[in-house]
């Protein structure tokens, strides 16, 4: 197709919708294997020197009556984006496949993203959006071939619901301010280095599978924090270090936390390992807690 053409050919690719960037029919798929990226992004376009869109001919800046920009033929300048404050992202029936980065913005304030399963060379959902204030993410399983999982839902109001999650790091909630009133819902995850994931701070549960981190590179990090609802743990956590002065580190907090499985952190020869769980209404652990650590401490704390 022409999008996969383009990113093919190790262009980067931009869509932009004021209102909704959607698809009807399907379900399809966006196989590519050229370094272009693709982005989707609630906003318009606007000239960033002091020509119009004038660029003629069936490709070059004509955006009005087809819905594509480039700067090839603009005579003034490239182009710029510029966000709307409310639209939505819908493409639940697409499934994506791509080697660049892959990127999905709603509106800046307001905007739910909706996706099929992606795997790209890094995955982020309204990182573009720091002062999104209401909005939901749902999204199948999410790749990062290369790079990180980055996902943001509304600060004030927003959930967040994927598939299975694989990274080198994988970060929910973290980008911009603190998410008030939201619960966060994930598949098993898998990464290299790091698992950060937050929930609202006033409510909202924080739900995940088997969490899974194995670093060959650096320390091990796992943080799960629902500071206004509960953590549920669906299956084994387990956290490596490999290096010799890796340090592995899980930290759990919520108002009450269960964990249907073992937890176990493994760090370096000469590194450190804890676990860390704070619960103000109970902790509940259907499984063994092991860490291990060849350095100056390896410690288990469970508080209430």
């Amino acid at each position: 197709g022409f999008i996969e053409g383009l990113l093919n050919a190790n262009t980067d690719v931009t869509l932009v919708a004021g209102d909704e960037i959607f698809a009807t029919g399907g379900p399809f798929t966006i196989t590519a294997s050229g370094t272009g990226d693709l982005s989707l992004r609630i906003g318009n376009m606007i000239s960033g020197g002091s020509g119009a869109f004038d660029g003629g001919g069936s490709y070059g800046g004509d955006c009005g009556s087809l819905g594509i920009c480039s700067d090839v033929g603009v005579p003034n300048g490239s182009f710029n984006f510029a966000p709307d404050t409310s639209g939505d992202i819908n493409l639940t029936g697409i499934s994506i496949n791509i080697a660049g980065v892959f990127t999905a913005s709603a509106g800046s304030a307001t905007g739910n993203v909706n996706l099929g399963a992606v795997s790209a060379a890094q995955v982020g959902i309204n990182q573009q959006n720091t002062a999104l204030a209401t909005g939901n993410v749902v999204t199948g399983a999410l790749t990062a071939t290369n790079g990180s999982v980055l996902i943001d839902a509304g600060a004030t109001t927003g959930n967040v619901t994927t598939g299975n999650l694989s990274g080198r790091n994988i970060n929910v909630n973290q980008n911009g301010a603190p998410v008030a009133t939201g619960a966060v819902s994930l598949g098993n995850v898998s990464a290299q280095d790091l698992v950060r994931v937050d929930a609202g701070t006033a409510s909202g549960n924080l739900s995940v599978g088997g969490i899974t981190i194995l670093s060959g590179s650096h320390s091990a990090e796992l943080d799960l924090e629902a500071a206004g609802g509960n953590v549920n743990i669906g299956g084994n956590v387990s956290v490596t270090a490999t290096p010799s002065a890796a340090n592995a580190r899980t930290d759990i907090a919520g108002l009450i936390v269960n964990v249907n499985g073992n937890i176990v952190v493994n760090a370096g020869a000469t590194g450190t390992g804890s676990v860390d769980i704070q619960a103000v209404n109970g902790i509940n652990i259907n499984g063994n807690v092991a860490v291990a650590a060849g350095g100056d401490s390896a410690s288990i704390d469970l508080r209430t």
